[in-house]
């Protein structure tokens, strides 16, 4: 009889296979070229305009937004908000994941993934301000989810959409963001893996329960520090090695249109795994 870890690694291979599998991710990117196109290439043409109304604006007096709502954040809590979700293991785990199995050619992929995804993300903030709403509390009600409902007029949708969410939040929201600390951790310091999910998890709880305005309050102390770290740090990574720096790039835009063989015979899997592994 099958183990439960084996079935829950089978399961989760199958569905993988799906998710990113060829036409999911060729879907991903008609998106991405579609809202581009319909923007105008807005991630070019707008760049002055966005920011200036993001990251600028926060730093401009007269444009600070100020309000008495109980459960409002500052302009810049919700930018650092923002990056925590985005600053973290998809930026350096994935990133290194992806090019051990895709190899550099994975990276152009990436590239090209984020400029298109960039009009993705656009389009999804646009359609979750369009239908937000307010609760009988007074709290903002938003997301895919209500726009799935109220734009699409699928409740169904917006159910399923929902109950994925809460899959995804256990699994890649929070297993492997934990386990990619802890095993830096363990790795580095040599401290117990166990003990780093413990203390990790009552700080986290602790941060949680205090709602939005706490996770916002927390988010604009560490996460710039966090930002500027990361920067610097891979700054020196690329300073120590200046000399292999055109290598690289010769390398990256080489291997993603290498149309070699693999072992079987089938031509352009190199090419093929890139793409796969750079957009995943």
């Amino acid at each position: 009889m099958p183990s439960f870890t084996s079935i829950i690694s089978k399961l989760n291979d199958t569905i993988s296979r799906f998710v990113w599998g060829t036409p999911m991710l060729i879907f991903f990117l008609f998106v991405g070229i579609l809202f581009t196109i319909r923007i105008r290439f807005f991630q070019v043409t707008g760049f002055k305009e966005w920011m200036s109304n993001t990251i600028l604006a926060c730093f401009r007096r007269k444009d600070v937004v100020k309000t008495k709502e109980k459960n409002s954040i500052s302009q810049w809590q919700a930018l650092t908000t923002a990056l925590a979700s985005t600053s973290g293991t998809g930026n350096i785990a994935g990133v290194a994941t992806a090019l051990t199995a895709g190899g550099p050619g994975a990276i152009f992929w990436m590239w090209v993934s984020a400029f298109l995804g960039m009009m993705t993300h656009y389009a999804e903030i646009v359609l979750g301000h369009h239908y937000r709403y307010k609760d009988k509390n007074g709290n903002w009600v938003g997301g895919p989810m209500i726009y799935m409902e109220r734009g699409l007029k699928s409740k169904t949708l917006a159910c399923l959409f929902s109950f994925f969410c809460i899959i995804a939040t256990l699994g890649i929201g929070n297993m492997s963001q934990s386990n990619s600390m802890a095993e830096a951790i363990h790795h580095t310091f040599g401290i117990s893996k166990l003990w780093v999910g413990t203390v990790t998890s009552i700080i986290v709880v602790l941060v949680i329960i205090g709602g939005v305005k706490r996770i916002a309050s927390v988010s604009e102390k560490i996460v710039p520090f966090m930002s500027v770290l990361y920067i610097f740090g891979a700054l020196i990574v690329i300073i120590m090695h200046l000399p292999n720096i055109p290598g690289a790039f010769g390398s990256i835009f080489k291997e993603a249109f290498n149309f070699k063989a693999a072992g079987g015979g089938v031509l352009g899997y190199g090419v093929s795994v890139a793409v796969k592994k750079g957009i995943s």
